[in-house]
């Protein structure tokens, strides 16, 4: 079991956006298209006995790499590919699988890169298929690649342990530009409200420029921000800053601010906050992100907040968790649980109704698990069919279990790929929409990825 402590943050991010720099990097033969004179394609590597070239299966072309192993061997297939130190590069191709099965996610892609003497650096490595799957398209996002990467390359592979009939096709390696602008809406730090005639200070944006991938100098930017209220249109405020101080201990090209924007005389209802980069002298616009914030009446205090303090306040008081990953709730073990100084568990698996009020008869709180109800991943349950079931199956849960009073908060991510970013945002929304009374809740490891 992991120690796990409640830190609940909402924000509005930028995912990783293409620019005028962004490029594909030459790959030779990504069709394959190409024989090679036994085995995989031309300018592929990998053994003949396991990787061939298919001309009877393609998605575009005449021919796909096909990958075909009875055995648990672990075989890759790659090429030798030119990445640039301090550049960030998106890897994508579409892959095929029939019967392909094993412990792992399956047929995939990865981009990894290693010192002069091989020595391993790093590595991108999204997701694969597994079973009977048609043309799916895999993409991941490297970090950017450090100085002493000096051997780079793109690979096709299954994952260990793994058997079946795999094929992919249109294997693709492209530079991207991370963008220019971010912002993070600090003040009001949950859920975008303001309650009532608060709040005493100002909101607060913090904004950070990188300017890495852009040829543009700090002196020829601004900030410029304005407030809109989305009732009628009408823009309440707006205000422009000159003064970006340089981040040192990161990159010489990483310049961040903080607006503070006074918000005591807005009125009720949503309000629409765009932040944008400008260049000096003629005023366009080259980057803009936007936040929304939401006055509203007090109302009656929720079961579960966080306050401006970051603290969790459950039943109107400060709750400190302190608790554990469990795999499923039991008798047994809640017994022992209960006897120590943990106040609170988060389950793997969704918790029935019995399991709930076995929780809470020993004062014990719960993070209930949503975390699975994405269609495709590893874990879906098998009546998630579409994308079109998860907010049913969310909607249930939410009406079963939303008046408990075991719980705390909902589990809604546990280290998804980045791609997923969009459903992710949309499973919080609908979750602060259905269930306003409880926070939500992710599991990241991947700490690269936090900040988007």
């Amino acid at each position: 079991m992991k120690l796990i402590g409640l830190v609940v943050m909402g924000w509005t991010t930028a995912l990783v956006a293409g620019s005028a720099r962004a490029q594909e990097i030459p790959l030779k033969n990504p069709g394959f298209e190409t024989a090679g004179e036994k085995g995989p394609p031309a300018n592929w590597g990998g053994r003949p006995d396991v990787y061939s070239r298919d001309t009877t299966v393609s998605r575009t072309g005449g021919a796909s790499l096909k990958f075909v192993n009875p055995n648990l061997d672990y075989v890759l297939c790659s090429q030798r590919i030119p990445l640039e130190a301090g550049q960030m590069y998106e890897v994508s191709g579409w892959v095929k699988t029939q019967g392909v099965k094993g412990p792992d996610s399956g047929a995939t892609i990865c981009v990894e890169w290693s010192a002069k003497d091989g020595k391993y650096l790093g590595g991108a490595y999204p997701r694969g298929k597994k079973g009977d799957t048609d043309w799916t398209e895999i993409k991941g996002l490297t970090r950017r690649i450090p100085a002493e990467a000096k051997r780079c390359s793109v690979t096709c592979y299954v994952r260990k342990g793994m058997t079946g009939t795999a094929w992919w096709d249109d294997i693709s390696v492209r530079r991207v530009c991370e963008d220019p602008l971010s912002s993070v809406l600090a003040m009001p730090n949950y859920r975008h409200e303001l309650a009532g005639s608060g709040p005493r200070s100002a909101i607060r944006i913090c904004v950070e420029l990188n300017l890495l991938d852009y040829e543009i100098p700090r002196g020829d930017v601004s900030l410029g921000w304005s407030v809109v209220s989305e009732q009628d249109g009408t823009e309440i405020a707006r205000g422009a800053m000159d003064r970006l101080i340089q981040d040192q201990t990161q990159d010489q090209t990483q310049y961040q601010a903080q607006l503070r924007i006074p918000a005591r005389d807005w009125p009720m209802g949503r309000h629409r906050i765009e932040v944008k980069l400008i260049r000096k002298g003629t005023g366009k616009v080259l980057a803009k992100k936007t936040h929304w914030v939401v006055r509203r009446p007090a109302g009656p205090a929720r079961t579960a907040t966080i306050d401006e303090h970051q603290r969790l306040i459950l039943n109107g008081k400060p709750f400190f968790p302190l608790g554990m990953y469990w795999s499923n709730i039991n008798k047994v073990e809640i017994e022992i649980y209960a006897k120590s100084a943990f106040n609170c568990l988060m389950p793997y698996r969704s918790p029935t109704v019995e399991q709930m009020d076995l929780a809470h008869r020993h004062g014990l709180k719960v993070i209930y698990s949503v975390k699975d109800i994405y269609h495709g991943t590893k874990y879906a349950p098998k009546n998630i069919k579409s994308e079109a079931d998860e907010r049913a199956f969310i909607e249930k849960k939410v009406k079963t279990f939303a008046g408990h009073p075991a719980l705390m908060a909902w589990y809604i991510n546990d280290e998804l790929p980045l791609h997923l970013l969009p459903r992710l945002i949309a499973h919080r929304q609908w979750l602060e929409e259905l269930d306003p009374n409880h926070p939500t809740w992710v599991v990241l490891y991947q700490v690269d990825h936090v900040r988007r």
